[in-house]
């Protein structure tokens, strides 16, 4: 039985020049797009980092590398085409820009309660962004299979880091707002986790990668 992302494959194999070409058209500028976000979040948190803000130096540090790997990565032997894909990506990787702040006064002891929450999940992060190097992208694609570090305990490393980081975030901004941004952007991670597993299942390496890791996020749980 084929997934709908194994068909959004297979029709970009089988697509006549001129539909290629749209497709590729439309690829360069959602990635032109996602390098613009990493951009923009580069600078913002930048300059709250140089305003004195110190805890927000691993988020720099975090879409600088985001930035980074977008210049240097590999070219994928397979991508999905699908705009549905697309627009998942975007938000599992950028609705956290659309939280607001909310101050009340327990901002400092939720501030200060959930920053080991929020340090962990940064830590993993950065680790898994490491550990991806040359083969992170955005979209469902294929660039080499990463089966060291932290995706030796589980498939999806990065995406449980940014969960946990998110949520810290969420509890110290706590409202209605806020929780539904985070989750639909929960939703869109789950889902690309999905998209990708079907393209990478495709993989003989992946097939065998995933028959050793059992687990996409937390162990013994998904």
């Amino acid at each position: 039985m084929q997934t709908a992302l194994t068909s959004d494959v297979e029709r970009s194999k089988s697509a006549p020049p001129a539909s290629l070409s749209r497709k590729v058209w439309a690829q360069t500028l959602f990635t032109g797009l996602a390098a613009a976000l990493a951009t923009i979040g580069v600078i913002a948190v930048g300059k709250a980092v140089l305003l004195g803000h110190w805890w927000k130096i691993g988020t720099l540090i975090f879409y600088a590398m985001i930035l980074v790997f977008f210049i240097v990565r590999r070219r994928s032997t397979e991508s999905s085409n699908s705009p549905r894909h697309w627009i998942l990506a975007l938000g599992g990787s950028f609705l956290p820009f659309a939280l607001i702040p909310v101050e009340s006064e327990h901002s400092s002891l939720l501030f200060w309660g959930t920053l080991p929450l929020q340090l962990t999940g940064m830590s993993i992060s950065i680790i898994a962004m490491s550990a991806l190097g040359r083969s992170f992208g955005v979209i469902a694609a294929n660039r080499s299979i990463k089966s060291d570090g932290p995706y030796a305990i589980v498939r999806h490393p990065l995406y449980l880091g940014e969960a946990i980081w998110f949520l810290s975030i969420i509890l110290q901004n706590l409202s209605w707002y806020n929780l539904l941004i985070f989750s639909v952007q929960i939703s869109c991670q789950i889902r690309r986790i999905v998209d990708e597993e079907a393209l990478l299942g495709r993989d003989r390496m992946y097939q065998q990668y995933s028959g050793r890791v059992h687990y996409r996020l937390i162990p013994r749980v998904f």
